[in-house]
């Protein structure tokens, strides 16, 4: 399954993000190391997509109507969605607008999905925690998780 958990890192002065070896190996599960598509979170986060995965988000995303709600949803994902190279180093430059649209200034808690790489800012993935302990149980129980 690989990692979980959660990391805390720094954006450098050029909006620059390592990805660390440990997260680089699930998000480039195809030996896809060149690029990652950047775009908005579902939770007032940032995702990070390997190329296989974007194309197959993308391609989920236009198997609905272009139209009424749908249509800003799709254009929530599409429309802030760019493909950035990563270097050598296993850095990526993360879009200005990302970064202060979900307030990420220095640091940012790196999470892991199934198919790619959240990006917080601390406070709200704090806040994001004390939502989901608040409401755990009902969680849970409308899940109807076996243990």
């Amino acid at each position: 399954m690989g990692y979980s958990g959660q990391l805390t890192y720094t954006v450098d002065n050029d909006n620059r993000l390592l990805i660390p070896a440990k997260l680089r190996n699930h998000l480039f599960v195809d030996g896809e190391k060149g690029k990652v598509t950047i775009t908005r979170g579902f939770d007032r986060n940032i995702i990070i997509f390997n190329q296989s995965q974007w194309k197959a988000f993308e391609e989920s995303l236009y198997k609905y109507p272009r139209k009424g709600d749908y249509r800003k949803i799709i254009n929530w994902f599409i429309g802030s969605a760019e493909t950035v190279d990563v270097d050598s180093q296993g850095r990526i430059k993360i879009p200005e607008f990302l970064l202060k649209e979900f307030d990420i200034k220095k640091h940012v808690v790196i999470t892991k999905d199934k198919n790619a790489l959240l990006l917080w800012d601390p406070d709200v993935y704090a806040e994001y925690i004390k939502t989901i302990r608040r409401d755990f149980e009902k969680i849970v129980d409308e899940m109807e998780m076996d243990f």
